[in-house]
Order: structure tokens, then sequence, then C-alpha cells
């Protein structure tokens, strides 16, 4: 079985049903089917007129149906799809292309002018109006790839690294498939619900919820950009049965609608699921407080593992620092640097072991075998403990920790105290090489506009949540931070920022 699999059956009991609805777009779902069967028919075709290449194809579109058609498309026919980022710069995708060297490039007119015409790929330019007038073919009574299996890879995504640099990697349609069944069991999603997905699909949470969506025979409501007054548009549009969304979407669309004096407490709205980062009890009250129907679901996952952890609505009212319990189908272990079972409540580093994890990163074993270790386990090297009841609570990352006079400090830990302050908009903690101590803690904030605080008043602040030695040594200040290409702060490359800036004084 594929995930697409069940797509011929929704367009033959179905067909009218609206698929996905994008506004100004919408798609039944015997119309959806038939666009996607069609690029299939078309890469199958093509592997057929070019059988050395690899069946690799990468595409640059905007958040539209035809993201969704070509992504299941490509799938389908047993291709790996690889989406390409729009906020790139041509620097990034001319990199990118190299480094995952795709046999098919489809780009979008509007994106045309980020290539050249001398890219080894074949380029198909998607035209808005017909968009598939380029992959008519002779005939159509080929077939799809029967010979496709679960085990193949169909999809290619991209996780940055601190420098920035993404890594590509690669996911079969048994773990998207495994993943798709946790959901069903967790989640309780219903062929019935209309999904709302008002982020990038180029970024694999919003994928992943509107090709799950699909794969139910739901219907997906897709926004071509993110604004929190579009999302209440849909709400007060659409029996919105389900929202994915990430923390900061949150925080956007609960200030706007304070703003707005919009009120939705009598909403239908059934499920509110978050994930990306950890959504903080605050922010999660004032949703609660929004949408009282509904019920609260963040997880936690990486690219490499998909979901890990859930905290559902039991979890977020007894356990709100927690990031939740084992996802259904998911092994967790906590250990020491020696591999040994730690008990419960010390720290160490997270094992998993399910079937949701990825194949490995794109023609980089080194970097996979960090990640896949051995006997089904697998890491991302976050640190965290495991309470009495099986909850998970993290408190960083391996490669952030920072070790002062032998003593573990772990920044996200420290960051949480300082961004209690209502003055710090962001606060992001390195640890700077010191001679004596190995490492220091140091403090780079950003405050909010129009509003003011010393060094000295973040430093008592610390004192009374922090150990002495976890509390910041210096403190930086700075108005624009770097960040990688999905949106997390890049720390190594602040920190030789900062030291670069130091040794030209």
């Amino acid at each position: 079985m594929l995930i697409t699999s069940p797509l011929i059956d929704y367009a033959k009991q179905q067909p009218n049903k609206i698929a996905i609805d994008a506004g100004s777009q919408k798609i039944t779902y015997r119309e959806f089917y038939d666009h996607v069967e069609q690029i299939s028919h078309y890469l199958t075709h093509y592997r057929r007129q070019n059988p050395e290449a690899e069946k690799k194809i990468a595409f640059l579109l905007p958040n539209r149906i035809e993201f969704l058609e070509v992504f299941l498309g490509a799938a389908m026919s047993g291709w790996i799809a690889i989406p390409l980022d729009p906020k790139w710069s041509e620097q990034e995708l001319r990199v990118t292309l190299e480094n995952c060297q795709p046999q098919l490039l489809l780009v979008d007119e509007m994106f045309r002018g980020r290539f050249s015409n001398s890219s080894k790929s074949f380029s198909i330019w998607v035209k808005q109006d017909n968009p598939w007038k380029d992959l008519e073919i002779e005939s159509m009574d080929e077939g799809t790839n029967q010979s496709v299996s679960d085990q193949f890879s169909f999809y290619m995504g991209f996780t940055s690294g601190t420098t920035g640099i993404p890594k590509a990697f690669v996911r079969s349609h048994r773990s998207w498939l495994q993943s798709f069944e946790g959901s069903r069991i967790e989640f309780c999603f219903t062929n019935d619900d209309h999904i709302l997905v008002p982020g990038p699909l180029v970024h694999s949470t919003f994928l992943y919820a509107a090709v799950h969506a699909l794969y139910m025979g739901a219907t997906v409501v897709l926004l071509d950009k993110f604004s929190p007054n579009k999302v209440i548009h849909c709400l007060l549009s659409f029996p919105i049965d389900v929202i994915y969304m990430v923390p900061t979407m949150f925080e956007a669309l609960t200030s706007t609608m304070e703003q707005r004096e919009v009120h939705l407490e009598e909403y239908p709205l059934r499920n509110i699921l978050s994930a990306g980062a950890k959504w903080s009890p605050q922010s999660k009250r004032k949703v609660a407080e929004a949408f009282p129907q509904a019920n609260l679901y963040e997880f936690y996952g990486a690219s490499e593992l998909s979901f890990i952890t859930i905290l559902g609505p039991d979890g977020n009212r007894r356990k709100p620092d927690s990031v939740g319990r084992a996802f259904h189908g998911v092994e967790l272990s906590i250990r020491d640097e020696n591999g040994n079972d730690v008990k419960t409540g010390e720290v160490g580093k997270l094992y998993v072991r399910s079937e949701l994890v990825f194949s490995g990163y794109y023609r980089n074993e080194e970097e996979t075998n960090h990640v896949l270790v051995r006997d089904g386990w697998a890491t991302v090297h976050d640190l965290g403990w495991i309470d009495e009841e099986g909850y998970l609570y993290l408190v960083g990352r391996e490669k952030n920790m920072i070790i002062y006079g032998g003593l573990n400090v772990y920044p996200e830990e420290v960051e949480k105290v300082i961004k209690l302050l209502p003055e710090i908009d962001e606060a992001i903690v390195l640890g700077k090489p010191d001679k004596y101590w190995g490492e220091r803690v140091m403090a780079v904030v950003r405050t909010k506009q129009g509003m003011q605080i010393t060094d000295r008043e973040i430093q008592v602040h610390c004192r009374k949540f922090l150990a002495h030695y976890k509390c910041p040594r210096e403190m930086i200040r700075i108005a624009e931070l770097p960040y990688t290409s999905s949106g997390k702060i890049a720390r190594k490359l602040l920190m030789d920022r900062i030291l670069d800036s130091r040794s030209e004084k």
C-alpha cells in the first residue's frame, strides 16, 4: 500500500466531494485523482524513455493545489518528490539542486527568473491557467508503476543544521503510513473533517497534515500564505474541525483576535494541533480561552523521527511543561553517555525506536549513522528526562550544552527564564570559550520595541529561578538574529559573528 492508494477509491465513492479548498481554487476528489494520475503517467512514461535516469523530481511551486498534485503524482509513480522553498535565495536553490540532482524540475512561471537555462535538469514551466498542458503524452494507457513498494522512498525534505546548510532527509511510504495510523488513533480524525492547513507545504509538518487529510478522504482548507486575518476569515467561512499550527502562529492569531474583538467561544472546532517548538503554557491558556470547545494537542517530533511524543488534553492540564507521552507505536529510552538507561527522573540522551523514522540522509552515510545508531534505535541528540508516568521533559540539545567548570548548563532552560521578562522579545544563550572555566554562560538578547531593561535586572531575575552557575555572566544586545532556512536561530553562526566582531576590535 502507498500513501496514494486510497485516492482512486475516493474518486469513485465521493467524486464530487471537495478534496482541497484553496479559496479561489477548489478541486473535487475525481478531478484531483485525475490530475495526480496524469502526473504519475507522465513520470512513468519519462522513465521508460530515459531508463538510466534516477527517479527524482524537484519542484518550486506556491502554496496551491498543484503542489499537492505533483507531490502525490510523484509518490504514485515511485519517484522521489523534492519540494523547494520559495524563500531560498538563488544560491541556495543552486546548491540544493546540485546536491540532490533531480532528473526533472518543475517551476511555476512566477519563479522562472530564479533559474538559469544552464540547469542540467530538464525544466518544465508551470502555467497557472493550464498547469499540466506540458505533461500531455501520446498514450495514457501504460498505467502507473505497479512495482512500487511501501519501502520505496517518496519524499526528500530538508532540515537545517546550526550552520544554515540544509541536510536532505528521505522518507519511505511505510514511514508515513505508520504515522497516519498513529494519527488516526491519537487524534480521532474522520473522513468528514475539514482540516485547515495555514502554513507552507514546503515544511514537513504542514505537508504531512495536508497529505494525511487526503489519505483519509477529508477536505483540506489551504492558505496561500499564513496570516492571522486569513485564519480568522477561514474560521468564519468554513466549518473547520481541525487546525495545525506552530506556537508563533497561535500567538499571532490570539493577539489579532483580541485586537479585532473576534469571539469564537461557540465555534465547533474539535482539535487544535501544535508542533515545531515547545508550546508555552501561557499561549495554551490563551488558545483554550479562545476555543473552549477544542481539544488541544501538542506533539514533539523531528524530520528524521516523525512523531515522538504527544501531549493531549489531559496532559496539558496536568503536565503542561512536558512534551507528552510516547506516540502510538513509539518506544522511548533515556541513556547516559555510556549508552545505559538512566533512572526515572534523571537527564540523559533521548533515543527513539519506531517504524516512523526516516530512511537516512541523502548521500550522507556519516550523518545517517549519527542518527540511526543500532538495533532500530535512533536519536537526534536531544536531552531530557521521563517522569514516573512516562511523560517526557526536554532540557535541550546535546550540541548546545554548555560545560561551565565541569557543570552542565542547558541553554534552553536559561532562555526560558529570560523570556519570562516582559521586556524581552528573544533570548539565545551560548557558551563563550573561557581558559579557566571552559565555557562561560553568555546571553544574546533582543528587547521588544520601545522597551528597556538593564543587564543587572536580567541577572537578578535569573538568580530567582536558576543556580548561580547557570546565570549569564555576560549580556550582548542585538537588533537582528541569524536564522536557518527552517526559521530556527542559527546558534553557531551567531557565535561566529560575535567572536569575529570581538577579534576585529
